[in-house]
C-alpha cells in the first residue's frame, strides 16, 4: 500500500504541474454546457435558446451536477474546472482499492495508480470543463467492481447504476453495461444480471421518454451533427486510432507480457469493450476537439489490466517508472496535446461574448460558429452554424472535403432566412472572409453580400473583432 499511495502523490503532482502549464484552458464546447445550465436555473429548461428545444450538450448526468452546482451560487467556469480537477484527482485514488477488491499486490496497485494518474490525456483533460474527468472515474468504478465475480442482485443492482450514470455521462459508454451484461449472462450470473438490467432500464427508460417527448429525437443533436455514412468518415477515423492509440500505448506495454504470465479472468471483459469502443471511434470518425478525447475512458483499464500483468511478473520498478516518464513526454512531442496550450478560442469567446453584451442590445440574435464561451457571455440568442445547437443543420446532408469532425455540416440558405442580426465567420473573433464549410455555403447564397456589412472593430485586448451586420 505504501508504493500505491507514492504512485497517488506523483500522480497528483503531474496533475498539478500540467494543469500549471495549460494555464487555464477550457475548451470552447465546455460552454455550451454551461449555458444550458445557466437557462436550466434561470427557469427556462435544459434549452440553448429560450423557446428553442435542442439537446446541444452530449452529457446530461454533466449538466445535472452542474446545474445543481450553479443553483447552490456557484460560478459555473469556476466549477466546472474544479470539479473536473478533483475527479481527475480521485480517478488514480480509486485503484488503492484494488488489493482489497481483487486481491492485487502492492506492485501491481502501484503500476495501476502510476500508469492512469500520469496519463496526459487525463490530466490535460481534467481542467477542460467537460464530462470527461467525470467519465473517466465512472469508468474506474465500474470495471474494478466488475471485477469481482459475485451473483447477487445487490452487485448486479450498482453495477447498473454506474451503467445509467455512464450512459448519461456519454451515449457511446453504453457499451460497458451491454458488456458487463453479456459476461454475466454468460457465466450464468442470472441474478446480478437481472438486477443490472432491471436498474439501468428503471434509470435510462424515463430519461429517453424524456428526451423524445422535449426533443424529439432518441440521441443528443450533437451526434446528428457530428456522424455521417461516408466512407471518408472511416479513412477519418482510422487515421485518428492512429494517433490516439501512440498516446495510449504506455498502459498497453505491460500486455506484451501477458502470454507467459497469463492473465486473471476478470480482464477479459473489460478488454473486449476496449476493442469495442475502438471500433466505435472509427466508426464516427474521431473526434474534432484535440489531446485524443475519445480515448481517455480506455486509460483506466489498460492500467488496470497492466497491474494485473505486473502482478503476477514483480517487475513494476522495470515498466512502469519508464512508461509514465514516456507518456508523460508526450505533452512536448505528440501533436494533439502540443496545440493545446494554443487553443485560445474560449479565451477570445469570452471577450467577444462581453464586448456583444455591452454592445449590441437584447434579443440580437448572432450567428456563429463557436457556440461556447462567445454566447455564454454574451447571452444573446445564437444561431449555431455548425449544427451542434441547431436542430436543422445537424440533419443536414454532410459537405464533403472537409475532414475534422463537427465542422461538416452547413445550411447557408436556411441560415440567411433566420436572418440574423450579426454573422461571425471562422472561429471566436470572426474573419473577413469564409472559413469553415458553414461560411462558404452563407457567403455563396444569392443576396447575402448585398443584405450584409463587414464591420471591424477593436477589442479590449487589442485583438480585431470581424462581424458581418445585416443591413437595416
Amino acid at each position: 500500500m505504501r508504493r500505491g499511495t507514492a504512485a497517488l502523490i506523483a500522480s497528483w503532482i503531474w496533475l498539478a504541474w500540467h494543469t500549471a502549464q495549460l494555464d487555464g484552458w477550457t475548451v470552447d464546447d465546455a460552454y455550451i454546457t454551461y449555458r444550458y445550465a445557466d437557462n436550466v436555473v434561470a427557469g427556462y429548461g435544459a434549452v440553448y435558446n429560450p423557446g428553442e428545444a435542442v439537446e446541444g450538450y452530449t452529457s446530461p448526468l454533466w449538466l445535472l451536477l452542474l446545474s445543481a452546482g450553479h443553483a447552490a451560487g456557484a460560478d459555473l467556469e469556476v466549477l466546472g474546472r474544479w470539479a473536473g480537477l478533483v475527479l481527475g484527482a480521485a480517478t488514480p485514488a480509486i485503484f488503492l482499492l484494488a488489493p482489497r477488491l481483487l486481491g492485487l499486490s502492492g506492485a501491481g496497485t502501484a503500476a495501476a495508480v502510476l500508469l492512469v494518474g500520469t496519463s496526459p490525456i487525463l490530466s490535460a483533460w481534467a481542467g477542460g470543463g467537460l464530462e470527461v474527468p467525470l467519465g473517466t472515474a465512472l469508468v474506474a468504478v465500474s470495471w474494478l467492481l466488475a471485477a469481482r465475480d459475485r451473483d447477487d442482485p445487490g452487485h448486479g443492482a450498482v453495477l447498473g447504476g454506474l451503467g445509467a450514470a455512464l450512459v448519461l455521462t456519454r451515449p457511446d459508454l453504453a457499451l460497458i453495461p451491454l458488456v458487463q451484461l453479456l459476461e454475466l449472462a454468460v457465466r450464468r450470473r442470472w441474478r446480478a444480471a437481472g438486477a443490472l438490467a432491471g436498474v439501468a432500464a428503471a434509470v435510462l427508460a424515463p430519461h429517453e421518454a424524456w428526451r423524445l417527448w422535449t426533443y424529439h429525437w432518441p440521441l443528443p443533436n450533437t451526434f446528428y451533427a457530428k456522424v455521417g455514412a461516408r466512407t471518408e468518415q472511416v479513412g477519418r477515423g482510422l487515421t485518428y486510432l492512429w494517433g490516439m492509440g501512440l498516446a495510449c500505448a504506455a498502459p498497453v506495454v505491460p500486455w506484451l507480457a501477458a502470454a507467459r504470465l497469463g492473465l486473471p479472468r476478470w480482464c477479459w471483459a473489460p478488454m473486449a469493450w476496449m476493442v469495442l469502443h475502438v471500433a466505435y471511434v472509427v466508426a464516427v470518425g474521431g473526434d474534432g476537439l484535440p489531446a485524443w478525447r475519445f480515448g481517455a475512458p480506455l486509460i483506466p483499464v489498460a492500467a488496470l489490466i497492466a497491474g494485473a500483468v505486473v502482478d503476477r511478473g514483480r517487475w513494476w520498478w522495470l515498466v512502469a517508472l519508464p512508461l509514465a516518464a514516456a507518456q508523460m513526454s508526450l505533452v512536448r512531442t505528440d501533436r494533439e496535446l502540443n496545440r493545446m496550450p494554443e487553443d485560445r478560442v474560449a479565451r477570445s469567446g469570452a471577450e467577444v461574448g462581453r464586448w456583444l453584451r455591452e454592445h449590441e442590445p437584447p434579443g440580437t440574435l448572432v450567428a456563429t460558429n463557436a457556440a461556447g464561451a462567445g454566447p455564454y457571455h454574451s447571452r444573446l440568442p445564437t444561431l449555431d452554424m455548425l449544427g451542434l445547437c441547431d436542430e436543422h443543420i445537424a440533419h443536414a446532408p454532410m459537405a464533403p472535403g472537409i475532414h475534422k469532425a463537427g465542422h461538416e455540416k452547413a445550411d447557408g440558405a436556411y441560415v440567411l432566412a433566420r436572418q440574423p442580426d450579426l454573422v461571425l465567420f471562422g472561429a471566436s473573433r470572426g474573419r473577413d472572409t469564409p472559413f469553415f464549410v458553414s461560411d462558404k455555403d452563407l457567403w455563396k447564397q444569392p443576396g447575402f453580400q448585398e443584405q450584409y456589412v463587414l464591420e471591424r472593430h477593436t477589442l479590449p485586448s487589442g485583438a480585431p473583432l470581424f462581424l458581418f451586420r445585416r443591413r437595416p
